[in-house]
């Protein structure tokens, strides 16, 4: 999936492994993320303050959203 030309991906506040080209997250077989969990941070071209992030850590649907400085290391 590609990101809108409105936002750019946050390296600095994600912790998506990239392999090959892609970001991912990995399971272990309890269905649990395998290392950190996998946060993917977008920050507005205009406006870095202006942050999305999302944090997998199930594989069977715990997902949590939040904004802006919840979404800071």
């Amino acid at each position: 999936i590609a990101l809108s030309s409105a936002v750019r991906y946050d390296e600095d506040n994600s912790t998506l492994r990239r392999v090959q080209g892609a970001r991912r997250v990995v399971f272990d077989r309890r269905n649990h993320v395998i290392g950190q969990l996998g946060r993917m941070t977008v920050v507005h071209r205009d406006n870095p303050e202006l942050r999305r992030c999302t944090f997998v850590s199930t594989l069977l649907g715990t997902l949590r959203q939040t904004r802006n400085e919840w979404c800071e290391r």
